[in-house]
């Protein structure tokens, strides 16, 4: 995908050589600006948890539902309440604690990564235009890198880790 910019040995002559190096420019940051599209609706998905939050407000619905006889005898009936809610939040409550984790995590990989990729550029007075625009293709090529690790993690990995545990929780409400 990134291979196509001439070696930095080879110098332009014309103006036409410019035109051809800004474009790869420009291309290669389209490129990896839709890297970054594609990795944010991939966190998107991940971080969606509308499903478990509406199951978990149908469980707070079942527990007063299930639990008419705190009105009889309240001290019990507001202890099994308690229970029944305390369960419900379970889920929800260890996902958003995963998915926080997952931020973090991602937040200072990202920043690491980046930052190794702005550290290839080696910019001096005496480089020629295409040398410069070379540094910055490689920029764009490393992050474009950083971009789709990030991505396969949050399609992949993490999205099954998320996905166990919603299973967990699903079994043991089946139990």
């Amino acid at each position: 995908m990134f291979d196509n910019i001439r070696s930095a040995d080879e110098l332009y002559v014309t103006e036409n050589e410019k035109e051809y190096y800004d474009r790869k420019l420009a291309e290669y940051q389209d490129i990896y600006s839709i890297k970054q599209a594609i990795t944010a609706y991939s966190k998107i998905k991940l971080f969606n948890i509308d499903q478990q939050q509406k199951l978990k407000y149908e469980c707070y619905s079942n527990c007063y539902d299930n639990n008419q006889v705190i009105f009889e005898n309240q001290e019990d009936g507001i202890k099994k309440l308690s229970r029944c809610l305390t369960e419900c939040k379970k889920q929800t409550k260890d996902l958003k604690q995963f998915l926080k984790n997952v931020d973090k995590l991602v937040y200072f990989k990202n920043q690491t990564c980046h930052s190794n990729c702005d550290q290839i550029i080696n910019y001096n007075a005496d480089q020629t235009y295409q040398e410069k625009i070379s540094n910055k293709v490689n920029v764009y090529r490393c992050r474009w890198v950083c971009e789709n690790k990030l991505d396969r993690r949050y399609r992949e990995f993490w999205l099954k880790q998320r996905n166990d545990i919603i299973d967990q929780y699903s079994n043991q409400l089946a139990n």
